[in-house]
């Protein structure tokens, strides 16, 4: 199995001078970045992209599979916006991935009696999608402590290129003819949830989740993230 460690890059930016009040020349001695908290670290996530196509509802989910779910992590944040006295803020995070996907789903057709859900297995035919994507989330924050709870939406781009195989079956096999996936959009809407704990000596724990739709004029796209990580918070 390939070994893949992709970059994976959290950042909050919101300025300084737009977050905290304005301070008087003889208490503005420190530096714009003061404040900012860096977290490198390592994870695990799961990233699927499902393309149906419009003309005749073919459809194919390709993801990632394995050890190539593992990645780093590197995030930078800034203070946040507190709304008055109270546990809320706002923000606005940034997070950019390269990511490779290159296993399709292969559908049973068969439920799982206990969970309800549809059973079935991740393959290798020989497609690939491989690219970048970023979200630009505006988000509201609830911190208690070193829990922090995070809420947005907004605006998705990517560049993403390969191929796909598409059936009415959802049973992709080597051999079949693929179709290409390829796109570059900055007009797609993006939703990302957050939950984190720092603890008192700054370690952190982080699950993301996040997705999009959008279409062009051939396809429907969807595509949904789940990701935890595990790092160590420094402030500057």
């Amino acid at each position: 199995m390939r070994l893949s460690f992709p970059l994976r890059h959290t950042l909050v930016l919101l300025p300084l001078a737009l977050c905290a009040p304005n301070l008087s020349a003889a208490e503005d001695e420190s530096h714009w970045w003061n404040g900012f908290t860096i977290s490198p670290g390592i994870g695990a996530r799961h990233l699927g992209l499902d393309v149906t196509r419009k003309s005749d509802g073919a459809n194919g989910n390709i993801s990632q599979a394995g050890a190539a779910q593992l990645f780093a992590a590197f995030s930078v944040t800034t203070p946040e916006y507190p709304l008055g006295d109270s546990h809320w803020g706002l923000a606005l995070r940034m997070y950019s991935s390269f990511v490779t996907l290159d296993h399709q789903w292969y559908d049973y057709h068969s439920t799982d009696t206990t969970t309800g859900t549809s059973q079935g297995e991740r393959v290798n035919v020989g497609t690939k999608v491989s690219g970048y994507y970023t979200y630009i989330i505006p988000s509201l924050d609830y911190r208690l402590g070193g829990l922090l709870f995070a809420l947005g939406v907004g605006p998705w781009s990517a560049n993403l290129d390969g191929d796909i195989i598409l059936t009415q079956d959802k049973r992709p096999a080597k051999g079949m003819p693929t179709s290409n996936v390829s796109f570059s959009t900055q007009n797609a809407i993006a939703y990302m949830v957050t939950l984190s704990y720092t603890s008192s000596n700054a370690w952190l724990i982080e699950m993301t989740v996040g997705g999009t739709q959008f279409s062009d004029s051939t396809y429907r796209y969807q595509m949904e993230e789940v990701a935890i990580t595990v790092g160590k918070t420094f402030t500057l």
